[in-house]
This record gives structure tokens, sequence and C-alpha cells, in this order.
């Protein structure tokens, strides 16, 4: 049986990147003429200069980092010669880029409804939150690689 969870993994990252586009290009004209393009970790602008190109360095990071470590974890797991191990690397990576862009998409949206004064800054409970998750998730991961290893 062919594992689907890496294809899956890699849709919803797919999915997340371009929501990100979306929700910047979309946002991008209805800003106002000054806009923070940087928050501090307790969510207060630190940067705030006239509307810019600059807006979209939060998605076009979140992109390079998508297909960054996407590439880099498909040459890694082609050194492992088990498919299950290969596909554990995979999935590892996938999932933890999903957490990593859901930062990403929570810090661009902080910053539009900070430009609009919506909110003072981003949720620190989903910020940490998320965090937590990865945490948790990095030992499942390598408790499956060591049952592989077993087999």
């Amino acid at each position: 049986m062919k594992n689907r969870t890496v294809p899956i993994l890699l849709v919803f990252n797919t999915i997340l990147v371009v929501v990100s586009w979306l929700m910047s290009v979309f946002a991008y004209p209805r800003l106002p003429a000054d806009i923070p393009v940087w928050i501090d970790i307790l969510g207060r602008p630190f940067v705030v200069l006239p509307k810019s190109p600059l807006f979209f360095f939060s998605p076009m990071m979140q992109t390079f980092l998508f297909l960054g470590l996407y590439l880099l974890a498909r040459l890694l797991s082609h050194l492992v010669e088990n498919p299950q191990k290969q596909n554990i690397m995979k999935e590892s990576v996938l999932l933890a880029l999903i957490f990593f862009q859901l930062i990403f998409i929570q810090i661009q949206r902080s910053l539009i409804f900070l430009a609009h004064g919506i909110e003072g800054g981003f949720n620190p409970f989903y910020f940490y939150a998320l965090f937590v998750i990865i945490l948790v998730l990095i030992p499942y991961f390598r408790i499956r690689f060591k049952l592989i290893n077993r087999l």
C-alpha cells in the first residue's frame, strides 16, 4: 500500500503558501500609507515604514522556506535506503512546515490588522501553541524512526 501522507501534506503546504500570497495581494492596495513591516515578540510594531513592496517579505520568505526545506528533505531522504524512513523524514519536514507557515500567516495577518488599527498585534496564545505542538511532534517522529530501525 502506498503512503498517501506525503502527497497530502504537500498539498496542504501548497494551499497555505497560496493563501498567504492571496491574503497579502488582496490586503496590499487597501493598506494605509504607513504600515508595520515587522513586529516584535510581544506583537508591537517595531518597524513602521511607508507602504512598499517590503510588505510581501513574509509570504516571500514563507515560499522560500517551503521550497528550500522540501527540496532538502527530498535530497536527504534519498540518502536513506529504507522507504519507510524516507517517508517519515518527508512527513516530519512537511508537517513542521505547515506549522511554520501558519506562524508566517499569523504574522502577516497581524501586520494587516495592526496597520488598520484593528488589533494591537498577534495573539500570543496562538503563536506559542503552535510552537508547543511542534515540540511535541519532534519526539513522536523520533520514536517512529526508532521503531522502524528495530524492524
